[in-house]
C-alpha cells in the first residue's frame, strides 16, 4: 500500500522526496518518480544520474507536474540517483530538495520478442506468470522485461487491470499445500493473504463486494469405471481400491471474507456434477479419451474436474468456470449481494462436451477441449482458449493437420509438405517420390475461441463460436495458456507449446495477423496465462492546492475568512481512467468537518475539488487539516496530506455555488438577490464567493453569470 504523509510543515524547503525512496531495491525498470508540491512552484526540474555527483546524468525533465514515469531510461542492475528542485514563476529556483540513489534488481527471462505489425499492436505491457521457476514477468512492445518478481516465488494467475495481481506464492512448507493464495503488488508485498492451509489452485478473484473467490481440491472416493484403463488399475492397485474406494479430486470454488479470511461461501462440484461424467465417459461410443485414468496410477488419485479458471458477471450475478477434465463450461448463479439466497450455486447451463448424465445442456458441437481461462466480456460472450486435447478424437471432420510423402507399401511418412493446413484439399505436391504419396494427417491444434451463448429465457442455450484462430501445430498446447480479447479486438493467445518452443504469447488480429510474439525460452513451460495491461501504473494520482503559500517562510493553505473553501486539483497520472476519492477533516479545531467526495477522472486529466469550511480565527489562527486520497479500483493507493489554513481575506474562490449546498441552481440566484436587495447577513461574509465576475461589484451581472452556469 502507498501511504504518503505529507508533514509539509516539517521541511526545510517545503518540498520531500517520496519515491523512490532512498536505498530502495526495485524489481522493475519502469520508475515513478514523485515528490511533493512546493509553495509558489510553477514547474519542477527532475535529474537522474549514475553516479551521485550527476556529473553524468542520464536523464533530465522539466514539468509542472508532481509525478514523472520514466519507461526509456533506467537499466536493470544499476545504482541511479535522482533529485528534484522547485521552479518559480521569476525562473529562479529552489535548492535540490534531497539526493536519493536506488538500485534496480536483475533481470531473470530471456525472451524473444517479434513485432509484425506496430500499427496494430495494442498498446501496454504484457504479464505472464509460469510454475516454471515460479516467477511472473512483464514485457514492453520490445520485448524488454520491465518487471519481475524476483525470488519471490510468485505466479500470477489474475488481474483487474488497475495495478491489482492476484496469484499464489510457493510456500514449500507443504507438498499439498504449498501455493497459498494471495494478492500481490508491483514490489512484490502481500497485501492480501488466504488461508495457509489451502492451496489456490488455478485462479484467484477480488469480487466487487471486497471478498476474494478460488478454486481449492475436493477428494472423495468411488469406483474405478469400466474402460481400457480398468486392467491397468488392477495390475496396479489392489481390486478392493479400484472396485470401490478409488481416491478421485474434485473441485470446490470458496469465497472468503477479505478480514476473516472466513468461508462466506462454497460450491463442490461432487455435489453439483454427476460422476457418471469423467474423462473417457464416451469411450465405448465415439472414441473420445484425454488419458487421465492413465495419469492416475502414480499418484494414486484421479484428477476428475480440473476446475482451472473462474469470472463473475456482477451484471448477469453469475459465476463462470472452465472444468478441464470434463471439457465444460459452466454458469452458476451467484447474488452477491445476498450470500443466503436460496439460488446460489444453482447451475444456469453446462456447455461443451456431452456426456453420460445428460447434465450438459449446449455446446457439444463446439468441440473444444481441456480447455483454459473462461473471461466474460461486456457483451455477454466470453473467451476461453481451446487446448485441443482430444480435438482430433472429437470432429470425423477433423481439417488442421499437415501433409506428408509417405510410402505407399506401408504407410510411413517420410517428411513434411507443408508446416500446417487448415483444410486438408490443399494436400497435394509433386515433391514425394515414385511410390510415395500426399497425406494428410490429422493433427491437434489450439484454438484462441470467442463464444457467444445465445441464452434463452428459459435459460437454456444455443452457442455459437463468433471468432476463432487456430494457432501453428507446433505452438499445441497440451497443457496452460490462456486467451484475453483486448481493446482494439486483438486478442493475446499463451500457449506452452509443444516440447522444444519454450512458452510463447502472440497477439494476432480479429483476421488472423500475427501482430506481436514473445517466445519465452523456459526449459518446461508450465505457463499460467498472459495478460496484456496498459503499463505498470494504471492508477496514478497526486493533488495539487490552491493557494498554496510562504508565509514568514512558513507553508499554509490560504482563505478567506467566514464561509469559504479550499481548492484542489486532482491529477490522473495513471494509463487509465478511475474514480477517486478524496477526503478533508481538520485536525485540530473545527473550521472543516470531515467530508469525503468521489470524483472519476480519465487518464491524463484533472479535476477540481472543493471543500467549504468555516474559517474563524477568532480562537485559533490556524487550522491544521489532513487530505486523503484512495483509488476505488486499486488499493495500493493511499496517500495522505497534513497541511495548515489560514486566514486570508485577499483569497476567495466561487463556482457559483453561493450557498455552498453542492448545486447551482435557484436558490443561489435567490442568495444573490437577498444580499442585493437586503444586506442578508447569511452572505455577507461571502461577498467575495457572490462576486462572480470580481468588478468589485455584487449586482444583476452575477446574477446573469449564476444563471448562464445553470442554463449551459
Amino acid at each position: 500500500m502507498i501511504k504518503i504523509v505529507t508533514l509539509l510543515f516539517l521541511s526545510t524547503l517545503f518540498g520531500g522526496m517520496l519515491s523512490p525512496t532512498n536505498g530502495k531495491s526495485l524489481n522493475y525498470t519502469h520508475v515513478l518518480f514523485e515528490w511533493r508540491q512546493v509553495p509558489d512552484a510553477v514547474s519542477y526540474e527532475l535529474q537522474i544520474s549514475t553516479d551521485e555527483m550527476f556529473s553524468n546524468i542520464v536523464h533530465s525533465a522539466d514539468m509542472d507536474k508532481l509525478i514523472y514515469i520514466d519507461t526509456e531510461n533506467i537499466d536493470w542492475q544499476s545504482t541511479y540517483y535522482w533529485r528534484v528542485r522547485a521552479i518559480y514563476e521569476d525562473q529562479s529556483s529552489s535548492n535540490w530538495f534531497d539526493e536519493f540513489s536506488f538500485t534496480t534488481l536483475n533481470t531473470i527471462t530471456s525472451t524473444d520478442i517479434t513485432l509484425e505489425n506496430p500499427n496494430l499492436y495494442q498498446d501496454g505491457i504484457t504479464f505472464v506468470g509460469a510454475y516454471t521457476n515460479t516467477f511472473t514477468a512483464a514485457f514492453d512492445r520490445d520485448g524488454d522485461e520491465i518487471w519481475n518478481t524476483q525470488d519471490n516465488k510468485i505466479i500470477m494467475y489474475n488481474t483487474n487491470k488497475m495495478g491489482e495481481f492476484y496469484g499464489c506464492y510457493y510456500s514449500g512448507e507443504n507438498e499439498s499445500n504449498s501455493y497459498p493464495p494471495i494478492e500481490f503488488n508491483l514490489d512484490c508485498d502481500h497485501v492480501w493473504e488466504g488461508p495457509i492451509e489451502e492451496n489456490s489452485d488455478h485462479d484467484l478473484l477480488q469480487l466487487p463486494d471486497g471478498n476474494y473467490i478460488s478454486i481449492v481440491k475436493s477428494l472423495a472416493e468411488y469406483p474405478v469405471p469400466l474402460g481400457p484403463w480398468s486392467d491397468e488399475c488392477l495390475s496396479l492397485i489392489d481390486e478392493a481400491t479400484c472396485t470401490s474406494a478409488f481416491p478421485w479430486r474434485g473441485d470446490k470454488l470458496v469465497i472468503w471474507d477479505e478480514s476473516t479470511k472466513d468461508v462466506l461461501w462454497s460450491w463442490n462440484t461432487f455435489d453439483y456434477y454427476s460422476v457418471e461424467d469423467y474423462d473417457g465417459a464416451n469411450y465405448y461410443s465415439t472414441g473420445v479419451y484425454g488419458g487421465e485414468w492413465n495419469n492416475a496410477w502414480d499418484e494414486s488419485l484421479f484428477d476428475w474436474t480440473h476446475v482451472n479458471a473462474i469470472d463473475y458477471s456482477l451484471s448477469e450475478k453469475a459465476i463462470y468456470l472452465s472444468s478441464r477434465h470434463l471439457s465444460r463450461i459452466t454458469k452458476i448463479y451467484f447474488n452477491i449481494h445476498n450470500y443466503d439466497d436460496p439460488n446460489n450455486g444453482e447451475i444456469i447451463w453446462n456447455m461443451g462436451e456431452s456426456m453420460p448424465s445428460g447434465d450438459v445442456d449446449c455446446g457439444d458441437d463446439l468441440k473444444f477441449s481441456f480447455q483454459h481461462t473462461v473471461d466474460v466480456l461486456d457483451n455477454g460472450n466470453f473467451t476461453i482458449l481451446d487446448n485441443g486435447n482430444r480435438s482430433t478424437q472429437m470432429n470425423n471432420d477433423w481439417s488442421y493437420g499437415i501433409c506428408e510423402c509417405c510410402r505407399d507399401d506401408n504407410g510411413l511418412c517420410l517428411y513434411e509438405l507443408t508446416e500446417f493446413l487448415n483444410d486438408q484439399s490443399g494436400c497435394e505436391s509433386s515433391d514425394c517420390v515414385v511410390g510415395q504419396s500426399p497425406v494428410f494427417n490429422h493433427k491437434p491444434i489450439t484454438r484462441a475461441i470467442e463464444i457467444n451463448p445465445n441464452e434463452n429465457s428459459d435459460g437454456s442455450c444455443n452457442p455459437e463460436i463468433v471468432w476463432e484462430h487456430a494457432l501453428d501445430y507446433e505452438l499445441f498446447g497440451l497443457a496452460s495458456g490462456g486467451a484475453q480479447k483486448l481493446e482494439n479486438g486483438n486478442f493475446l493467445i499463451t500457449t506452452a507449446g509443444i516440447q522444444g518452443e519454450g512458452g510463447v504469447t502472440q497477439e494476432v488480429s480479429q483476421s488472423g495477423e500475427l501482430i506481436w510474439e514473445a517466445r519465452y525460452n523456459l526449459n518446461i513451460a508450465a505457463l499460467t496465462r498472459g495478460y496484456r495491461v496498459s503499463s505498470l501504473y494504471p492508477v496514478s494520482i497526486y493533488p495539487i492546492v490552491k493557494n498554496f503559500k510562504l508565509i514568514d517562510e512558513i507553508p499554509y493553505v490560504l482563505a478567506h475568512t467566514g464561509g469559504s473553501r479550499i481548492e484542489i486539483e486532482l491529477f490522473n497520472n495513471g494509463t487509465e481512467d478511475e474514480q477517486f476519492i478524496c477526503s478533508i477533516e481538520s485536525i485540530d479545531g473545527d473550521w472543516f468537518s470531515s467530508v469525503i467526495e468521489t470524483v472519476f477522472i480519465e487518464s491524463g486529466e484533472s479535476e477540481i475539488i472543493r471543500f467549504t469550511g468555516n474559517i474563524d480565527n477568532s480562537n485559533i489562527p490556524t487550522n491544521n487539516i489532513l487530505i486523503t486520497l484512495s483509488s476505488v479500483n486499486n488499493k495500493n493507493i493511499l496517500k495522505e496530506y497534513e497541511y495548515i489554513v489560514y486566514p486570508d481575506n485577499s483569497i476567495c474562490i466561487s463556482d457559483a455555488d453561493i450557498n455552498f449546498d453542492s448545486n447551482v441552481d435557484i436558490f443561489d440566484i435567490i442568495t444573490v438577490s437577498d444580499y442585493i436587495l437586503y444586506g442578508d447577513a447569511f452572505s455577507s461574509d461571502r461577498e467575495c464567493v457572490i462576486d462572480l465576475n470580481d468588478d468589485m461589484l455584487i449586482d444583476i451581472v452575477d446574477i446573469l453569470s449564476i444563471r448562464d452556469l445553470i442554463l449551459n
